[in-house]
């Protein structure tokens, strides 16, 4: 079940990559793995709080924090490269204390969980921001003619149909670069617009995989501390 998880996971960074470039997220391919991997630290950043804030919430001592490729040490209070991983944990973890007595399946199940719902919170977030910052339409160009009817100066005993004349230079040229300019003239709301959908995408997918039950995820967790008599009759 593990090797599976790894399997999926390492099918949707190549298809969130993919997606990435065809949205332009960035104008190299260099570029798009860097941004993508920004995004998937801050999806585990995400993941990791909601253990950190689910245990502090449940009365448990949180001692260290980490998201790779880093790790916060709350007892030392120093942040330092993460050096390596607790137990079979991918990507990062949480270690915490209980006070005596205090530890119960039904809170450490809401810790495990807290992880994958922070995970769709975010997505659903950020899904909400994509249209604050699409790029809008562009205008309308500028009449590149301009009509002139019977009547008027330029044709005053004429009474046929709209003639047309072109206007001055600068004005087609502004059209012009108006039209060429496009969804271009907004990058920088294109790129959060771009942005916010992939860490979505990553964000489900992230939560999604660390549901599956296998050895160290979140799934399984659940599982051992929501039917902790069936994992004692395994064991």
């Amino acid at each position: 079940m593990r090797k599976l998880a790894y399997v999926l996971w390492g099918l949707l960074n190549l298809w969130l990559l993919a997606a990435a470039s065809m949205l332009d997220l960035a104008d190299s391919g260099l570029a798009v793995c860097a941004i993508f991997f920004l995004l998937q630290f801050i999806a585990i950043l995400m993941h990791e709080a909601g253990h950190a804030l689910a245990a502090r919430q449940a009365g448990a001592k949180v001692l260290i924090f980490a998201a790779m490729p880093f790790e916060y040490d709350l007892v030392r209070g120093k942040v330092a490269a993460m050096r390596k991983l607790k137990g079979r944990e991918v990507g990062g973890f949480v270690s915490y204390t209980w006070p005596l007595g205090a530890a119960t399946h039904r809170k450490e199940a809401a810790i495990a969980a807290a992880g994958p719902l922070a995970n769709f919170v975010a997505a659903g977030l950020a899904v909400a921001l994509v249209p604050l910052f699409a790029p809008s339409p562009p205008s309308a160009p500028t009449m590149l003619v301009e009509p002139v009817v019977a009547g008027s100066p330029a044709k005053p005993n004429q009474r046929t149909q709209p003639d047309a004349r072109f206007p001055d230079p600068a004005v087609a040229e502004l059209a012009i670069a108006k039209l060429r300019q496009g969804y271009r003239a907004e990058p920088i709301r294109h790129f959060i617009e771009a942005a916010l959908q992939v860490f979505a995408l990553l964000s489900v997918g992230m939560a999604v995989i660390n549901l599956v039950p296998f050895d160290g995820s979140d799934g399984a967790k659940l599982r051992g501390h929501l039917f902790p008599k069936r994992r004692r009759a395994k064991g």
